[in-house]
């Protein structure tokens, strides 16, 4: 018996990223409304992004995904 083992989804659906993605848009506009020198953070979760670049743990699995699927 392995108690240790979790189901983790690798992808995440539309509708719900969407909703979060608003979430962060509504606290960013409350922000810059309290203080307009607000400036909206890096946010590594994006396509754009490259995950390794912010911590060294996604490095690792960034670094071990490649070597496994080439």
């Amino acid at each position: 018996m392995n108690y240790f083992l979790r189901s983790i989804r690798i992808t995440q659906p539309i509708d719900e990223r969407t909703k979060i993605d608003q979430k962060w848009k509504n606290l960013t506009a409350v922000a810059k409304n309290k203080n307009p020198k607000f400036v909206d953070p890096v946010i590594p979760f994006r396509e754009d992004v490259v995950l390794c670049d912010f911590n060294h743990v996604y490095k690792n699995i960034y670094d071990k995904e490649k070597y496994i699927n080439s």
